[in-house]
């Protein structure tokens, strides 16, 4: 947990925009209010068409990223799955239930 405290740039936590996921936003609003409260970090809260678009214009290189949910639910995640395994390098993803 704490080497995800020390990014260069603001701490992104991801959320999905699908209907059936809605309390993942409010997950979201919780931790970024802790950390920022018990840390002093900045904390940025996005969906994750959003992350997909930051991810595309390469705003997330210095960034550690949070993102909710199961790939089937968020997209962004689903997304940097993919994207990692096409690439043949070990996945720098750490998926936890």
């Amino acid at each position: 947990m704490f080497r995800i405290l020390s990014s260069p740039g603001p701490i992104l936590l991801v959320y999905s925009t699908l209907r059936n996921c809605r309390q993942y936003k409010t997950i979201a609003t919780a931790l970024a209010y802790d950390v920022h409260l018990y840390q002093n970090l900045d904390v940025e809260i996005v969906d994750d068409i959003s992350a997909l678009d930051l991810a595309r214009t390469d705003e997330l290189r210095d960034r550690n990223i949070i993102s909710l949910g199961h790939p089937h639910d968020n997209g962004f995640i689903s997304w940097l799955l993919e994207r990692n395994n096409s690439e043949g390098e070990s996945p720098r993803v750490t998926c936890d239930r």
